[in-house]
């Protein structure tokens, strides 16, 4: 309610100008100016009623006058008032040709599109009014300003235009010709030469401008593919559709099409691939010749020498049409070269991830915005799907050099993931480990997510769009290109909590990974596992012996936490050698943290340890000693008993079914801690110490020395200084021998010597 009486104040106000403004012979021409200022820019409020014959008599003085005395600013409004008016018109038909002045009006329309100065930024907005006025009637033109002349008139204009600097006005000129295209009843295959003359036009205007032409051309005709296939019925959609490709395959009918035409038959594909309209046998029919057209002249540009501008071109088409073209089709194509160039462009380009240069050059807000407003940035996804189909075709139509292809592609995406692992790490360490600026972190964050997702929609054609593994077998080195490129790129995907939701990300790192635990290409895992590792060994040769994985930046322990991870899923495949001169080094230092850096990479070492006993890995009678004495070291600080006992359960229970031997020892040396415990401020360690023996008593119940272990645990209870602690402990023996863990043929002895220690202690 309390808008009510601006709107009301509004109307008077509105109409008050309305009345001035009729009898303008009374004012100063500032005056008006004012009133059609303010008539103009409420014009949304203006009834249609209003736009009398004499008020547009009036309106068409007026623009004489100041047309005269150059006072643009009144000039500008008058024909947005006009524009007004012609584009209510278009809705009401049975009134187009009762408007005598009509003509009058779309003739001057075109004349101040033709007569001002092209690139004059002041009356671009007067230039776009008169523009959209014009364009308006386009398929509902009057009898005195018919369809032909409308087209031709249009034409005109936009050839007039080519070379126009003003963007937002060759913006709107596009528009106009999208929709007179999708309108004009003159695209029947009788009349379409004025539709052509106009495309004509509009494909020269375009195609003076360099990377922008091409684009807006392939958004142009998406408009009016749209438009046109979903018209009823169904066979005038029909007609429509084979008309307007006719009219597309002359325009591009030579041997070595333009860009800019191509851009046209790259839009047309674009749309029917995801045509919402009908879906008719002869419009698929029509769909698939164009896809044949677009492809032939594809494959013509390759075969040419182009600029990095037709380069980024020529990837945006493919972005827009390869993702859903059928991979028979593309057999035509020199997937190789095309394969070349699309990568190079995803890589390199100014418009994409620029060899990392986003991360290391003038890192700011501002620039991060700039990539990514960029249109081929905004589709880099589909620029990523459109290099992944083009590998799915190779493989699947089994090209000739396929292999040595596919690998090199995966060999600069390797080598990309590096750039963005230094890059990031060096952006990261130039300010102490942390992003600055939270305006920066908000915005780079979403590009480097962007990132993973577009490197898997490459990766994953080969690990898994080829049914049975067969794409990681055609290009045997691939797997190891992917583990590198993930475990490069891991600090993103730790970040983002990628490998959880992400199932094409996890569906190619898995099937990467199962391909190399195969027999026989465990050396290949096994090569890339000590490579990885090596690259974080304690140095050799110098006088500062700290270990690298104490100085680890949070990039680098991302990356190192990535293999540590895999190198607990692949235990059973590394070989020993490996396992003790690369990657045990590697990990006994993390271990021995006594104050956690990287709590992720911390329990990673742990559970890879763990790993190693569980696969019974011959270094594990060495290794018992060595992790036994680091757990032990480190009890209660930074590990807790429950961590104890679990790490300490789960290696003795691995070495039973190795060498009960070396099972006995290691509980020795866990009994020979507690034994040296024997002051009073120890009570509480020395408690923790039995609960852990206790706990051991499952793991040892598959050994021969499970009765030396009884009589243990026996003679430390026994020694409690209060028959409280006693009762306490032995609760905690009964859920043991009780539970699960006991060996059943251990069972009956087990229980029977609790209820004997019971009924000796009295309890």
């Amino acid at each position: 309610m309390a808008a009510e009486p601006d709107l009301k104040a509004l109307a008077t106000t509105l109409s008050a100008s309305y009345s001035a403004l009729l009898q303008y012979q009374t004012l100063q021409d500032d005056k008006i100016v004012e009133h059609v200022i303010l008539l103009a820019t409420h014009s949304e409020h203006l009834p249609l009623t209003w736009f009398t014959e004499p008020l547009v008599r009036c309106l068409l003085t007026l623009v004489d006058r100041f047309l005269g005395t150059e006072q643009m600013d009144g000039v500008g409004a008058l024909v947005h008032l006009l524009s007004v008016w012609t584009r209510r018109l278009s809705g009401t038909t049975d009134r187009m040709d009762k408007e005598p002045l009509l003509p009058l009006v779309l003739t001057l329309f075109a004349d101040q599109l033709i007569e001002l100065p092209m690139n004059e930024a002041a009356t671009v907005d007067l230039r776009k009014h008169a523009w959209m006025g014009l364009v308006a009637l386009v398929g509902r033109a009057p009898a005195q300003y018919d369809e032909e002349k409308l087209l031709a008139t249009m034409t005109r204009i936009v050839r007039h235009y080519v070379g126009c600097t003003q963007f937002p006005l060759v913006e709107s000129l596009n528009a106009g010709v999208a929709h007179a295209l999708a309108e004009s009843t003159r695209l029947n295959v009788f009349e379409y030469a004025s539709c052509k003359d106009l495309l004509d036009a509009a494909l020269d205007m375009n195609g003076a401008r360099p990377l922008d032409g091409p684009w807006a051309v392939a958004t142009l005709i998406e408009h009016v593919v749209d438009i046109r296939s979903r018209m009823n019925p169904v066979t005038r959609a029909e007609s429509h559709i084979d008309t307007l490709a006719t009219l597309l395959t002359n325009v591009t009918n030579t041997e070595t099409p333009t860009l800019i035409s191509l851009a046209a038959v790259a839009g047309f594909v674009r749309m029917m691939q995801f045509n919402q309209g009908h879906h008719s046998a002869k419009i698929t029919a029509t769909q698939e010749k164009m896809q044949g057209a677009f492809l032939a002249g594809l494959g013509a540009a390759l075969a040419q020498r182009h600029s990095e501008e037709d380069k980024t071109t020529i990837a945006f088409f493919c972005s827009q049409c390869l993702p859903s073209m059928p991979l028979d089709a593309m057999a035509s194509l020199d997937l190789i070269t095309l394969l070349h160039e699309l990568v190079d462009q995803l890589l390199t380009s100014p418009y994409t991830w620029q060899q990392g240069r986003f991360l290391r050059e003038n890192v700011t807000a501002a620039n991060l915005d700039a990539l990514q407003s960029h249109r081929l940035f905004k589709d880099i996804g589909r620029l990523s799907r459109a290099i992944g189909k083009v590998v799915h075709a190779m493989l699947e139509l089994h090209i000739q050099g396929a292999t040595t292809a596919i690998q090199v592609a995966v060999d600069k995406l390797e080598g990309f993931s590096y750039n963005i692992l230094l890059d990031w790490d060096r952006y990261k360490m130039a300010h102490s480990d942390n992003v600055p600026d939270k305006e920066i972190d908000a915005k780079v964050w979403p590009i480097l997510k962007t990132l993973v997702f577009s490197l898997t929609a490459v990766l994953k054609a080969i690990a898994v769009d080829v049914l049975d593994g067969q794409g990681l077998i055609d290009v045997p080195h691939a797997a190891q290109g992917i583990v590198s490129v993930y475990a490069n790129v891991n600090f993103i995907s730790e970040r983002l909590g990628l490998g959880n939701g992400f199932q094409a990300y996890q569906d190619t790192l898995t099937n990467a990974v199962a391909y190399l635990k195969h027999k026989e290409n465990a050396c290949q895992l096994n090569r890339l596992t000590s490579l990885a590792f090596k690259e974080y060994g304690t140095p050799q040769f110098t006088v500062d012996q700290t270990p690298t994985t104490s100085l680890l930046s949070s990039t680098h322990s991302a990356r190192l936490l990535f293999f540590m991870n895999m190198v607990e899923q692949v235990m059973d495949t590394l070989e020993d050698r490996v396992l003790d001169n690369d990657v045990l080094p590697v990990m006994y230092p993390i271990l021995k943290w006594d104050t956690i850096l990287d709590k992720d990479l911390y329990e990673s070492a742990h559970a890879a340890v763990l790993s190693v006993f569980a696969n019974q890995k011959p270094v594990s009678r060495e290794l018992a000693g060595v992790y036994a004495t680091i757990l032990l070291d480190h009890f209660h600080k930074p590990l807790t008993l429950h961590q104890i006992r679990l790490a300490y359960v789960t290696m003795v229970q691995s070495l039973s079914q190795l060498d009960d031997a070396v099972a006995w020892l290691t509980v020795q040396q866990a009994l020979q801690r507690r034994e040296k415990l024997t002051s009073e401020k120890d009570a509480v360690e020395r408690a923790d110490y039995l609960v852990l023996l206790i706990d051991l008593l499952k793991p040892l119940s598959l050994g021969p020395f499970f009765g030396k272990a009884l009589y243990t645990v026996e003679r430390l209870i026994k020694q409690l200084e209060t028959k409280t602690m006693q009762q306490s402990t032995l609760k905690i023996v009964h859920e043991t021998v009780s539970g699960s863990g006991i060996s059943d043929m251990r069972r009956v002895e087990a229980v029977g010597w609790y209820l004997a220690l019971k009924n000796q202690l009295d309890l």
